[in-house]
């Protein structure tokens, strides 16, 4: 028998079946068989429970045949359960899958409703988004693509649902080609090539297929060469620039001799004789070719042939015309000489009392090994005065007779091969298995077990396992410890020699019973006492370091002096023990430490820190602290300030209060001064205004006298931006900045008009001196044929040594007038040039 469990009723949900058939005698079930009645079974080594789900919705007669290891059987009456698994199951039909662009398709629904036709609804769901609730609808397709169609059905009652989809393909392109034959060696004999050429429109792509096994790809002219002649169907295939593809055909026909080639015979084992004819146009020489390596040249249409070897042969007629051409036709279906060799195997060869056993034939045939044929198996079965028969590989039989008993094969190919083949089935008496021993007990204890078998004797061998990991092999095993909770299985199976017998025994192993406290995290104020009540029995037995008052109680009361574990003993209903234990916190109380008093410059900040409890909370004066939470916030005051905190534990025992007191030094005040606007290389004294300082620094130190005191004294080359650092007491620091720009201009600059280099070390050089120049970006001097004899770029103002000496490639010039071209760049940017004569005087 079986139960059905509460279902959904939707025909997509799986329906739960609960075995509930009750074994009678000692022979365990070994088999259950299900017949879900819509033509679906499936076969189970155990019980319990099964689920399946039904693809369409009906109403069904459900089975369940079982069998137990003596090969009894029983089954549920037909009539006695049924299924009602309700839709709607979705369905639709389409007018056109692939239609070309602007095609209206129309969609006929299909879906099965059963029982609840009139409380039903259905929606269709386009790729545009749009719908439709009648029962049959239409849709425009307008662009090529694919196109997602849906219906969903819906029943009211039961809420059952369903989505059934196609795909609507829509393409435009067309295929078309044209072709010409040449022959090769301008006759009417093969080779001949043949040109092919596409006429197709909106095509993206191509390819063809010639018919006689060639290909090509994305060409529109192409050419193949036929070499054999016949008809051959070539198609051309086209496709658009997505999916989309469209193809054509047409038969070509290549001239020359041919022949049709029929055989009286066509299969054989072993070997065969075939008688070949062959009817022949536009040919008068033949040559037979029967496949096999025999080639006969003949001035018939006929032969005879004998096949000596297994194998598959293709006979052939070579041809030739009066004109020199040749070609070859071959018998259109192949000659077949089968051979086939053939066992099989017996599971169980010996049987004890009664059992089945399966028969597996081992064949090998040349059809099957190279055509894949199927062979025939036909099973003759003897059994006492019985004769039964049997199709099919593998196969099984049910022998309950003792004695020996035949079993014969045959087994025969599609192409006339037969094997005949025998062996033996022995049923010996077999052995009964029984065992004794407890049902119930409880975790982690032990028990015994006894072997008892039926007909009893000395010969016979044990073999135990007892589901907790051992075995043994004697009739009254030692004792078995348990730990493992649930059924556990002991089997026993006992042997004769030729026959054996298994026993099984369910054994339940109670769980020790499960320990649960209240509270189940326990915690206690230092100084007060604290109610602990335990479950899961029927009795208990407190234990701890210090004595427990009414310590066989489920709850005492007591008062921790330090955090401490209690341990309970819990015994259930079936006298199972176990043991547990809780641990008690004990919240100690709060001290805090803080910091006396702290110190920041105004305007930045100082870190709190406190520590000493588990939860903070700073109140009063909060100004300036980052957060009021936590144990380290950040303060930013103005002014010197005290802040208060408050600490306590997380369970809301104890509190205590902590002072911090927090020092604010004021920052010096500092004026660097207005600067000044100077020329390159002028003295400068700073004149700053500073209070409440004791150290200075400027910044950067270039041309200064000194860096750390208070007005030094500046001769900038270029401008620059100085800092001015005060520093107080307390290390504080304030600054401010000043700024000296240099001036230039076009009349700084000094060009001498004459010079005398005659070594007296007065007036040697042409020297370009000034003020507030940057660089002098070039210096050119010309003789007077325009002619350059010194140049110079990217020097100093100033710069005696890399001024002109009045040589020129190591030879002294000439007295007289030269001609120069100075450029200068001030700090700014901005650039001068000047032009004018100077005199060599010697």
């Amino acid at each position: 028998g079986f139960k059905v469990l509460p279902h959904s009723g939707c025909f997509k949900d799986p329906v739960l079946f609960t075995d509930a058939t009750k074994q009678v005698g000692t022979a365990a079930i070994v088999k259950w068989e299900w017949d879900f009645g819509d033509g679906k079974t499936i076969t189970l080594a155990s019980g319990g429970s099964t689920s399946y789900t039904y693809s369409r919705p009906g109403y069904y007669y459900v089975r369940l045949k079982v069998t137990d290891a003596d090969g009894c059987t029983n089954q549920t009456d037909y009539y006695l359960h049924y299924i009602t698994v309700d839709g709607p199951k979705a369905d639709f039909t389409a007018s056109a899958l692939i239609v070309p662009p602007n095609t209206t398709v129309y969609f006929n629904n299909t879906s099965s409703f059963y029982n609840y036709y009139y409380n039903s609804s259905l929606r269709w769901i386009f790729s545009d988004s749009s719908t439709s609730t009648n029962q049959n609808t239409a849709f425009t397709f307008t662009t090529e693509g694919t196109y997602l169609v849906q219906l969903v059905t819906k029943n009211q009652l039961t809420g059952c649902t369903d989505t059934a989809k196609k795909t609507i393909t829509v393409r435009k392109v067309n295929s078309a080609f044209t072709f010409k034959l040449a022959y090769i060696n301008n006759n009417a004999c093969p080779p001949v090539i043949v040109t092919f050429t596409s006429i197709s429109t909106n095509a993206a792509r191509l390819s063809w297929d010639f018919g006689d096994g060639g290909v090509a790809g994305d060409q529109k002219v192409v050419s193949h060469t036929y070499n054999k002649p016949g008809m051959y169907r070539v198609v051309h295939y086209s496709y658009d620039s997505n999916t989309g593809v469209d193809s054509t055909e047409d038969f070509i026909e290549i001239k020359g001799p041919y022949a049709l080639l029929k055989a009286d015979a066509f299969t054989g084992c072993n070997s065969l004789q075939v008688k070949l004819t062959a009817e022949v146009r536009y040919a008068n020489n033949y040559t037979w070719d029967f496949g096999d390596g025999t080639v006969v040249p003949t001035t018939d249409t006929f032969a005879v042939h004998n096949y000596l070897t297994p194998g598959i042969y293709v006979p052939a007629l070579i041809l030739k015309d009066a004109g020199g051409c040749t070609a070859t036709s071959e018998l259109p279906d192949k000659i077949i000489v089968d051979s086939l060799s053939a066992g099989f195997t017996l599971t169980p060869g010996i049987i004890c009392d009664s059992a089945f056993s399966s028969f597996t034939a081992q064949a090998k045939s040349l059809s099957g090994l190279q055509l894949q044929a199927p062979l025939q198996y036909s099973w003759r079965i003897k059994q006492g005065g019985n004769t039964d028969t049997l199709t099919g590989n593998p196969a099984s039989y049910f022998f309950n007779t003792l004695g020996n008993h035949s079993v014969t094969l045959r087994i025969t190919t599609p192409y006339g091969c037969e094997r005949l083949i025998t062996d033996t089935v022995f049923v010996k008496a077999g052995v009964n298995a029984s065992i004794t021993g407890t049902a119930e007990l409880c975790q982690g204890s032990s028990t015994l077990f006894s072997g008892n078998a039926i007909p009893a004797g000395n010969s016979l061998q044990w073999s135990w396992s007892f589901g907790n990991g051992n075995t043994a092999t004697t009739p009254k095993p030692i004792a078995q410890q348990y730990n493992n909770t649930g059924v556990h299985q002991v089997r026993l199976v006992v042997s004769n020699g030729f026959c054996s017998d298994t026993a099984f025994h369910p054994l339940m192993v109670n769980a020790s019973p499960a320990v649960s406290f209240l509270p189940t995290t326990p915690l206690v104020c230092e100084g007060s006492s604290i109610s602990l009540t335990a479950a899961g029995g029927v009795a208990y037995q407190w234990s701890a370091t210090t004595p427990i008052a009414g310590a066989g109680f489920a709850t005492i009361q007591t008062t921790p002096v330090a955090s401490a574990y209690y341990f309970v003993s819990v015994t259930d209903a079936k006298g199972c023990i176990n043991h547990d234990s809780v641990f008690v916190k004990m919240v100690d109380s709060v001290q805090l430490t803080a910091p006396a008093s702290l110190f920041a410059c105004a305007g930045t900040t100082v870190q709190l820190n406190v520590s000493g409890a588990d939860r903070y909370r700073w109140i009063n004066t909060v100004t300036g602290l980052s957060n009021t939470t936590l144990p380290n916030p950040t303060a930013l005051s103005a002014a010197t300030v005290t802040y208060t905190v408050v600490g306590s534990d997380n369970f809301g025992c104890f509190t205590d209060t902590a002072i911090v007191n927090v020092r604010i030094s004021p920052l010096p005040l500092v004026d660097a001064g207005a600067g000044a606007a100077l020329i390159a290389g002028t003295p400068y004294r700073f004149t700053p205004t500073v209070s409440g300082a004791v150290s200075y620094t400027w910044s950067p130190a270039d041309n200064l006298d000194c860096s750390n005191c208070l007005n030094p004294l500046s001769k900038p080359t270029a401008s620059r931006v100085y800092t001015l650092t005060a520093t107080n007491a307390d290390g504080c620091k304030a600054g401010d900045t000043l700024s000296l720009q240099l001036v230039c201009g076009k009349n700084l600059v000094f060009i001498p008009k004459a010079f005398s280099p005659n070594n007296d070390q007065l007036n040697d050089r042409f020297t370009i001196n000034g003020s507030g120049v940057k660089i002098i970006r070039s210096v050119v001097i010309f003789n007077r044929w325009g002619k350059v004899v010194f140049e110079r770029k990217n020097i100093q103002v100033n710069d005696r040594n890399s001024s002109w000496d009045g040589y020129y490639q190591g030879e002294p010039m000439p007295v007289g007038a030269y001609v120069y071209a100075v450029q200068t760049e001030c700090e700014g940017g901005d650039v001068f040039e000047y032009r004018g004569n100077v005199m060599i005087v010697r």
